[in-house]
């Protein structure tokens, strides 16, 4: 991994998440019953909170940014810094039979999207190590449609210039 420069490393280490899962659409897809990822354009960054998204569309992946920390190496000039970033990644998926269902379908993506950041812990070589460390659940029902939400924070540890 070579240190990440200190101007540009949030969209830096969001846009190599994004690339990595849609990379890894095959693995997202596995035992997935209704709708499975098939264009980069369901695989992107964002809020589903703030930016609305079409039924049409699901499932869906956003990545958006959480917070930071951050602690000195060394004291001085010749000092790196190695900051710890929560991204969380929004999972959104939906079912027409059950909510039961749509609780299924969003675990399968959950322990889905959970693998392919276990296996690119340092995300195609970005970032020092990551790891989801929580996972957030959701249901709604719209009209028959049950949709189901989790957000899964990424713990991310970098070391800057």
């Amino acid at each position: 991994m070579s240190l990440i420069d200190s101007k540009t490393y949030y969209k830096t280490i969001k846009d190599a998440i994004i690339t990595l899962l849609r990379a890894n659409m095959a693995a997202l897809n596995t035992s997935l019953t209704e709708g499975t990822f098939t264009a980069n354009t369901q695989i992107v960054g964002g809020n589903p909170i703030t930016i609305p998204v079409p039924l049409s569309i699901y499932p869906i992946i956003m990545v958006d940014y959480v917070s930071k920390t951050e602690d000195f190496l060394n004291i001085g000039n010749s000092g790196r810094k190695r900051p710890t970033l929560i991204y969380r990644v929004f999972a959104v998926a939906r079912k027409t039979t059950s909510a039961n269902d749509a609780n299924d379908e969003i675990g399968i993506l959950t322990g889905n999207i959970e693998g392919v950041f276990r296996d690119n812990i340092d995300i195609s070589g970005t970032v020092l190590y990551s790891q989801p460390i929580n996972a957030d659940f959701g249901l709604m029902e719209d009209k028959s449609v049950y949709v189901n939400v989790v957000a899964i924070d990424l713990q991310v540890i970098v070391e800057i210039k």
